[in-house]
């Protein structure tokens, strides 16, 4: 379900190529914040991809560390966004508000004129919206709504808008009442395609519209050329030895690579790789589970260990894990 955020105006839907001493003065300040020249260009070329014009990029600070390296925050006309980057001096992501991932790392980005949601449009939906939560209250004529403290959301076709109303419940009782409402627009047309007010459901037809798909650019391997001799694995990447199991109703990502004795080299910040048999045992609780034979901890980038695959063996990689194998 789309996470509504705080309600953006004067967003225009226009996006406007800057030029070039535009682009020499937002690298400068950007060189304020990130002191990495590596980052700093892969950041310019990540806000490339979503199309935000680097020179309107606005209020760019550090904030506290992810688990897979560096995060940051700015503002781009009244919309805010997170970028998360890792300890290889790249951009992993760029989110808007908490779930909507416009730009991922390997994959294909989406644009930030996806995620506008017009004024005037506005205007129109929250009087549909309000119309919608009065037919469902009890004492419809009771209705008292805000009007402010409105949020408001889009992702690609759909269109969400939360607040509260004031209103007498079954009891005749006056009560603060909140609703979230995502209507689906297609040729000038909005359909709704959820509805909560108060914490149930009252219309949920998500299933109905149709997402657009992320696509994978090429394999892990071929974007980086100083990997190009070695195994690169990537927490939730399949890649080339990565295959798709679920285990006591969970699915997760397993790597098996050739036999053979490897240099593992930590890639992110701090994560775990396991080394573990092919086959399964059933636990005294009665649940899947695969025998770990060797555990490598990293606490830092850069840091390194040696472990041996057998034919019988593959990898078992924890959340945010990104690493290198070198064959010995």
């Amino acid at each position: 379900m789309l996470q509504c955020t705080s309600l953006n105006q004067g967003v225009e839907v226009g996006i406007k190529t800057p030029s070039s001493k535009s682009v020499t003065t937002a690298s400068a300040l950007f060189g304020n914040i990130l002191s990495d020249e590596i980052l700093r260009k892969d950041f310019i070329k990540a806000l490339e991809a979503i199309q935000i014009p680097q020179a309107e990029v606005k209020e760019l600070k550090k904030m506290d560390d992810w688990i897979g390296g560096s995060r940051y925050s700015f503002i781009y006309k009244g919309m805010y966004f997170l970028v998360y980057a890792t300890m290889d001096s790249s951009i992993e992501s760029i989110k808007y508000g908490l779930e909507a991932e416009l730009y991922k790392k390997n994959y294909e980005p989406f644009s930030v004129s996806d995620y506008y949601f017009d004024d005037s449009l506005y205007s129109t939906l929250k009087i549909t919206a309000e119309e919608k939560v009065q037919s469902t209250l009890n004492y419809p004529s009771t209705a008292k709504f805000s009007w402010t403290d409105w949020e408001r959301s889009r992702d690609h076709d759909l269109y969400s808008l939360s607040n509260s109303v004031k209103a007498k419940n079954a009891f005749g009782v006056e009560e603060e009442i909140q609703f979230y409402l995502t209507y689906h627009i297609q040729n000038d047309k909005a359909k709704l395609v959820y509805f909560e007010m108060n914490g149930s459901t009252v219309v949920d037809k998500l299933d109905t519209v149709k997402i657009p798909k992320r696509k994978k650019l090429g394999s892990v391997e071929s974007t980086d050329p100083s990997t190009a001799n070695m195994i690169v694995l990537i927490d939730g990447e399949k890649g080339k030895y990565g295959k798709h199991v679920t285990i006591n109703g969970e699915k997760y990502i397993h790597y098996y690579i050739p036999k053979g004795t490897y240099l593992v080299t930590n890639q992110s910040n701090i994560c775990k790789v396991y080394v573990a048999k092919n086959k399964l045992f059933t636990n005294s609780d009665g649940y899947k589970e695969s025998k770990i034979v060797k555990t490598v901890a990293f606490t830092a980038n850069g840091q390194s260990d040696e472990i041996t695959i057998k034919s019988d063996e593959h990898i078992i990689l924890t959340v945010y894990a990104r690493v290198t194998l070198e064959k010995q």
